[in-house]
């Protein structure tokens, strides 16, 4: 990729964008089911283009390491979506994506200057892990109703997002 467009927050929303419709007509016939998994995307969706617009400016293009592991989180983003069908393989691909992303801040943080930006990024990224993981470990349980455990895990990731977006933004402390 370019570095204009390796940095650019609309051209790769757009193209994860992409694969979620497809992952979503793909899965029609579960539609009900897949709701919370639909909504829980979007919101990634949402956190993602914040994200690489914060951090996409402050990244170099050849930094240390971050084509392995951009390679493996585009990958994650665009297979993802064709698992909104099944509940506990995309607990699990989300969680390795929160995984891998959290690899990349911690790698991150020898090259981008702001250790608070970045130290608060890898915090919410560890909680991301956390939350997804915990959500696949009570799913796999069986202790409560799939249905519920969905709703709330992707509500709550929702209500997480509308605090770290609006009430106490995340993304950007500084100025590039």
């Amino acid at each position: 990729m370019k570095p204009d467009v390796a940095h650019d927050p609309r051209m790769l929303v757009g193209f994860f964008s992409i694969f979620f419709l497809i992952g979503v007509y793909a899965i029609r016939s579960q539609l009900p089911s897949a709701l919370p998994m639909i909504f829980f995307h979007a919101t990634l969706l949402v956190n993602t283009f914040y994200s690489i617009e914060c951090f996409g400016p402050r990244t170099p293009v050849f930094a240390h390491g971050q084509g392995i592991v951009d390679f493996f989180l585009v990958s994650i983003y665009v297979l993802s979506p064709f698992f909104l069908g099944s509940p506990s393989v995309y607990l699990l691909s989300v969680t390795l994506l929160f995984i891998i992303a959290s690899l990349k801040y911690t790698l991150l943080i020898r090259v981008i200057a702001d250790l608070r930006l970045m130290q608060r990024k890898l915090v919410i990224d560890l909680c991301g892990v956390l939350w997804n993981f915990c959500a696949f470990l009570l799913l796999s349980s069986g202790l409560i109703a799939p249905a519920l455990l969905l709703w709330i895990w992707a509500s709550g990731f929702a209500g997480m997002n509308i605090y770290l977006l609006k009430i106490k933004p995340m993304y950007c402390l500084t100025a590039p």
